[in-house]
């Protein structure tokens, strides 16, 4: 090895590999109102997630950059057409895995409750004891959500009519208010933070109040999703893994849960008080 074309020559091809990565963009979007996984701040977003985002992008040298996507719909359409891609986080469902490419490794472990939520003054939910009671009523949802599997499947067996899907959570709130629908489904931690959202564009929600109806318990694993197009999923894939196992050998994930969980909610009243 002392010619010194090779060394030289091993030299360029490090340095452009290096310069690869470097260069290399990673887009991503994701449902980005799930305190404590991801929420939005003053100006970017938190949580979980982003700090397993920002500990890839600087062990790996590459920059990942956020396509907002407000509709969750449409990011999940955006990676399967290969616009965007990866999903920052989506549970993993039989008909998802059919379109994405999911990391072998989740990202994390969902212990959380489902709650059915209703109108406060709706007089016609009362006893309410598990998800066959609600069966009678009518529901509305947001397109593209997934609840985790027993709630999921309870919706799937719903007749058509005894249920309506909406683009957004706004659509919902509206279709609640307007009491042409009975309840809807929200995790714990997201509901306040989606009122939030849409009151600017619904004023109705300011004063509108809502009981919770029922509790599922669910724990669900939550991974990254990739796009099938193209080789960015055959690319990123064990870096990512790499990532996770770094990311989990160095905090203490309950302690960073409660963090962002309590970092939520400064947000959200910094929002409230303006």
């Amino acid at each position: 090895m002392n010619n010194p074309f090779k060394k030289s020559l091993i030299i360029l091809v490090m340095l452009l590999v290096q310069n690869s990565h470097a260069q290399t963009t990673l887009s991503w979007c994701a449902y980005y109102n799930w305190t404590p996984w991801i929420y939005p701040t003053d100006t970017s977003y938190a949580g979980i997630l982003m700090e397993q985002l920002n500990l890839f992008e600087k062990q790996h040298h590459m920059k990942a950059v956020a396509v907002v996507r407000e509709n969750w719909k449409r990011c999940q359409v955006d990676v399967e057409n290969g616009h965007i891609n990866m999903i920052l986080g989506a549970n993993k469902t039989p008909l998802r895995s059919e379109i994405f490419y999911y990391l072998s490794k989740p990202s994390f472990v969902n212990k959380s409750n489902i709650n059915a939520y209703g109108l406060a003054h709706n007089t016609t939910i009362l006893k309410v004891k598990n998800l066959e009671d609600l069966a009678t009523f009518k529901l509305a949802l947001d397109r593209g959500n997934s609840y985790g599997s027993k709630i999921d499947q309870f919706i799937h067996n719903l007749p058509k009519e005894s249920r309506r899907t909406s683009n957004t959570m706004g659509d919902v709130f509206k279709m609640i208010i307007a009491k042409r629908k009975d309840y809807f489904f929200s995790p714990d931690a997201s509901l306040k933070s989606s009122i939030d959202k849409y009151s600017l564009k619904i004023p109705a929600l300011r004063i509108t109040r809502f009981k919770k109806i029922l509790s599922v318990e669910r724990k669900i694993a939550v991974f990254l999703a990739f796009t099938k197009k193209g080789d960015v999923y055959k690319k990123m894939s064990q870096l990512w893994i790499e990532t996770l196992n770094d990311y989990y050998n160095n905090v203490d994930i309950d302690e960073r849960i409660q963090y962002h969980t309590k970092n939520a909610l400064k947000f959200e009243k910094a929002k409230s008080d303006q």
